[in-house]
C-alpha cells in the first residue's frame, strides 16, 4: 500500500495536486508515478476506484468506532481492523477511550477531536484498500 502525505496552507495546491493525481486534468510533461506506476498507464475508473484520500476535516458517523472503521469494508475480520490500525498508528488512542472499539460516536464524531477523528479515517481507508496490490490497477 502506497501512503502519500501532502500538506499546504494554499487549498489551490491541494486541490491542483488532487486533480492530477485522479487524472480530472492530464499533465502537459513530465510524469507521476505511484509505486513505480506512471498513471498514465492506469485506467482513470481503475485509478479513481482505488485511491483514497483523506482530508483534513474528517466526518464519522453516530455509530461505534469499529462500524466506523468497517464501513467501507463490513466483512473485514477484527483481525484485520486491527491490522490497519496499527499500521495507521491510532492504537493507542483506541486504548484511551473509555469503552475502546465500542466508544460510540456521537454527532457525526464530534465527540471527540479532529486530532483524533483523522487518524481512524486513516485506519479505515487503510482497511479497505491494504488487500489490493498496485499492480491490479493496470488490469
Amino acid at each position: 500500500m502506497a501512503s502519500v502525505t501532502y500538506t499546504t496552507q494554499l487549498l489551490n495546491s491541494v486541490l491542483m495536486l488532487v486533480n492530477l493525481l485522479m487524472r480530472f486534468y492530464d499533465i502537459d510533461s513530465g510524469h507521476i508515478f505511484i509505486d513505480g506506476q506512471n498513471i498514465q498507464d492506469i485506467s482513470r475508473k481503475n485509478l479513481r476506484r482505488n485511491v483514497a484520500i483523506v482530508l483534513q476535516d474528517t466526518v464519522l458517523f453516530s455509530d461505534t468506532i469499529l462500524a466506523n472503521l468497517k464501513y467501507g469494508r463490513e466483512s473485514a475480520s477484527k483481525e484485520e481492523v486491527e491490522q490497519a490500525v496499527s499500521m495507521s498508528r491510532c492504537g493507542d488512542l483506541l486504548q484511551s477511550l473509555p469503552r475502546g472499539w465500542d466508544t460510540i460516536l456521537s454527532g457525526a464524531g464530534e465527540s471527540i477531536s479532529q486530532g483524533q477523528r483523522q487518524p481512524l479515517c486513516n485506519s479505515g481507508v487503510t482497511l479497505i484498500t491494504k488487500y489490493r496490490k498496485f499492480q491490479d490497477l493496470l488490469n
